[in-house]
């Protein structure tokens, strides 16, 4: 499927969900190498330190501290928080 049906769909269950769809998406690829690098990085290690000084370097200390809330917050409050539908 492509982002642009993504967000047409989403707009016919809500008004601004389609946007709030698009704006999840373009943050997390923005993001996607921080990401996916946590999966396959051991935090109490040498690596997972180098993650975390290339997480700050990359979204400084404000950004990194709002990406690290993000992925520990719950999947239901990040929803209603972002949808309308």
């Amino acid at each position: 499927t492509s982002l642009q049906e993504n967000i047409r769909h989403f707009e016919t269950l809500a008004a601004g969900d389609g946007e709030s769809w698009n704006r999840a998406v373009t943050d997390f690829m923005a993001r996607s190498d921080l990401g996916f690098g946590l999966l396959g990085t051991e935090l109490w290690s040498w690596d997972g330190l180098k993650f975390m000084v290339k997480g700050l370097r990359q979204l400084g200390v404000e950004g990194t501290m709002e990406f690290g809330s993000q992925l520990l917050g719950s999947s239901r409050s990040w929803l209603t928080e972002t949808f309308q539908s």
